[in-house]
């Protein structure tokens, strides 16, 4: 078996701000020629859009984004047509640091053999931060759904602590640098 394949990808991405919100918008083509595997060419187009939109609570400042993703494939087995919305949120105060993203992936395979897939996805991370040591939790969930099919579930758990050898980590990268004659 010999490989003779053709590449094809093309992307674009473009930021925008609207006032305080920041709109992302990304575009991708990725088409593969495959000229010996027979029905297998497939071809993606995809698109996506993200909202980031700065908060203020108080001492409490961060981000919030929903967005939104949608993904065609088409030529071949693996045609699909997803759809994917999404959330993040990241927020900083003090000593603390929270983030939290989320998603919701519907997958609708052409091939009627194949199952509708939906999924969701969740991941929270928290810090806190005192002198050289920070704690941290986080937890991370994913639930795969296929109709019909027998369903996936995962979850993570941990805790983490961290000794920084720096007392605060940015003081060094902001003092000037000695300056050698």
């Amino acid at each position: 078996g010999g490989l003779d394949q053709e590449n094809t990808v093309a992307n674009a991405f473009f930021s925008r701000p609207f006032g305080a919100t920041v709109a992302q918008l990304g575009l991708t083509y990725h088409r593969l020629d495959d000229r010996v595997a027979l029905d297998s060419s497939p071809r993606t187009r995809q698109a996506s859009l993200t909202l980031l939109h700065p908060l203020r609570l108080g001492a409490i400042s961060g981000t919030v984004g929903p967005g939104v993703v949608w993904r065609d494939v088409s030529g071949g087995a693996t045609a699909t047509r997803d759809v994917q919305a999404t959330l993040l949120l990241a927020l900083a105060g003090g000593p603390h640091r929270f983030s939290l993203n989320a998603g919701v992936l519907s997958q609708e395979p052409s091939p009627l053999a194949n199952p509708d897939v939906a999924t969701v996805n969740f991941g929270m991370d928290y810090r806190y931060r005192t002198g050289q040591h920070e704690f941290g939790a986080d937890v991370t969930v994913f639930d795969r759904n296929p109709s019909p099919g027998e369903d996936t579930r995962a979850w993570r758990a941990g805790v983490s602590w961290t000794w920084y050898f720096d007392a605060t980590p940015m003081a060094a990268a902001a003092r000037p640098q000695a300056t050698v004659a």
